[in-house]
């Protein structure tokens, strides 16, 4: 079949760019329209993103508060431990009022203490330690280190003394750190450093 237009060719023409035109404008708003939803998706996406960092730094934020108050937690626990443990050493310490009276016991009547001082909290004492009247010290013991400062009327006392206490239960240690004239006078001053056994609550020491 033979098809005759009648149409000018100007005419034919520009009804062929009006098509062209139109297909063009159709295609373009069609990518406009799908670059507007990809858009839009991203924008959503972006901010479903951002949420997610928020939750996230409040968790680590949190985190890291939690973090920090176990730290300032085991932080007093080591502190209180260490509180317990020193008052728990002076609590096993001998009193100066035991002290007194264990050396007192020992000493002659021409010796006389004028100073004792608890330098350092018990120590357990093993079975490797010095002897006391011939054997070990109990291993349940715990010697408590004093430093004993006084006068004495002569050598003698003062060697009575160190006699009394080297066979005393009571105290593992002895050491004779210096002894002093006083002057004209016959008074010597003494110091000693020993190690008075303080027996636990399971034991004693007579």
């Amino acid at each position: 079949m033979n098809r005759i237009n009648l149409l000018p060719n100007g005419r034919i023409e520009e009804l062929a760019r009006r098509r062209r035109i139109r297909r063009w404008v159709v295609a373009g708003a069609l990518c406009g329209f799908i670059m507007l939803c990809l858009s839009g998706l991203i924008v959503q996406r972006i901010k479903l993103l951002n949420v997610e960092l928020q939750k996230a730094s409040a968790r680590v934020a949190g985190l890291k508060r939690n973090a920090d108050s176990l730290e300032e937690l085991r932080q007093r626990v080591d502190s209180l431990s260490d509180k317990n443990k020193l008052i728990s050493q002076f609590d096993e310490a001998p009193s100066p009022t035991d002290v007194l009276a264990a050396l007192s016991q020992l000493a002659p009547a021409d010796l006389r203490f004028r100073e004792f001082v608890i330098t350092s909290p018990p120590i357990a004492q093993s079975e490797s330690g010095p002897k006391v009247n011939g054997s070990r010290a109990a291993t349940h013991d715990r010697g408590a280190a004093i430093e004993v400062r006084g006068e004495a009327m002569s050598d003698a006392a003062i060697g009575e003394f160190m006699r009394q206490v080297t066979a005393s239960r009571r105290f593992v240690s002895l050491q004779l750190h210096s002894t002093r004239h006083i002057g004209d006078n016959s008074a010597i001053l003494f110091d000693f450093d020993l190690s008075m056994v303080v027996p636990q609550a399971s034991g004693g020491i007579p």
